[in-house]
């Protein structure tokens, strides 16, 4: 293998979680802002993703590729996508104790410094 083939197949994995995942993000903080700049972002995120896989299908080869989004793309995408989102909502919803803690411990570190 490759350094263009390995760099092909990490595009091709972390395509459809990186335009999903950052397209949803920017979604909602546009709508929790209520600033148009994040939905122009949103969508050159979904933009970059499409070129991330074009350029995935191009470092690898179409059969190869072809292989690769079939038998483990497919399969693995989304359990990847559930992860990020299984993340995402755990901080949202336990966000007031980690800042809280990640608060604490920052103003622990810098009174003992003085």
């Amino acid at each position: 293998m490759t350094p263009d083939v390995i760099i092909g197949i990490i595009l091709l994995f972390i395509n459809v979680p990186f335009g999903l995942g950052g397209f949803i993000y920017f979604v909602y903080i546009g709508r929790k802002y209520k600033n148009k700049i994040y939905y122009y972002i949103a969508f050159l995120t979904y933009l970059i993703s499409w070129v991330m896989l074009f350029a995935g299908v191009f470092l690898c080869g179409e059969t190869y590729s072809k292989f690769i989004i079939e038998k483990y793309v497919v399969k693995y995408t989304y359990l990847i996508i559930a992860l990020i989102l299984t993340i995402l909502a755990f901080i949202y919803f336990f966000r007031k104790q980690i800042f809280k803690k990640l608060l604490k411990n920052l103003v622990i570190k810098k009174s003992k410094k003085k």
